[in-house]
């Protein structure tokens, strides 16, 4: 597909609970505008919302992610519905292709294997793991390091952290958990949807816990050496 093709993406995750409304959600449009909330009543903290533009290497760079994701094949008749645990929507736009997936939240790879197409859900679960990952860094990049330089500066340096991490995002471990055990390089008020404060939830050695682990070293390590890369 042409570079100048329709361009859209939006991803939400939520759920309504006993801290409110929260949720995760962010959009790129094809001119390059992000758009990132994260907002959780947890200790009372307040909604976080960000907006910043990006450069056309960082929307190539999640066309990519989505063409060899293969997601625009797949359909969400046979996933599970949205329920009391909380939902995810995925809306694309990419060329004449047109996708709108509703879901469950995904809580782990056996939520996958009892689903009755496991390979679109499956498709879906890693999609929105390499997503997150990249919004993340993104976030961290433009928020933390770009603030003190100029615009054209740092649209420079987004191209090349987009690269960077375009050349890298493969080698990372896949892990077992769901899509909201993904951690970012965030304040840790933003860290909403994350169940490691839960008091019902005990530690784990499992193998899962594990990789969520090493994944997350991996991305903190990636974000670090793009910077470096591009100072």
């Amino acid at each position: 597909m042409g570079e100048d093709d329709d361009f859209y993406l939006r991803y939400y995750t939520g759920h309504k609970g006993k801290f409110g409304h929260e949720f995760l959600e962010f959009e790129f449009l094809g001119e390059g505008r992000m758009r990132y909330a994260n907002n959780s009543n947890y200790k009372n903290d307040t909604m976080i919302r960000k907006e910043a533009y990006v450069s056309q290497a960082v929307i190539k760079e999640l066309r990519r992610i989505i063409e060899e994701a293969e997601i625009l094949r797949e359909d969400d008749n046979n996933w599970p519905a949205p329920d009391r645990v909380g939902r995810q929507e995925l809306e694309i736009i990419l060329g004449k292709d047109h996708i709108s997936f509703t879901t469950s939240k995904i809580g782990s790879m056996a939520d996958v294997q009892r689903c009755k197409d496991q390979d679109g859900l499956r498709v879906f679960y890693y999609l929105v793991q390499d997503l997150k990952c990249f919004v993340y860094s993104l976030i961290a990049l433009h928020f933390r390091y770009c603030k003190q330089v100029e615009t054209s500066a740092c649209i420079a340096i987004q191209a090349r952290v987009a690269h960077y991490l375009s050349t890298r995002m493969d080698c990372l471990p896949a892990t077992a958990g769901g899509s909201q055990f993904v951690q970012s390089n965030l304040p840790r008020r933003g860290a909403v949807l994350m169940p490691r404060f839960r008091h019902d939830r005990k530690p784990s050695d499992s193998k899962g816990s594990k990789a969520r682990s090493l994944r997350k070293c991996h991305i903190r390590l990636l974000q670090r050496a793009a910077l470096r890369n591009c100072n």
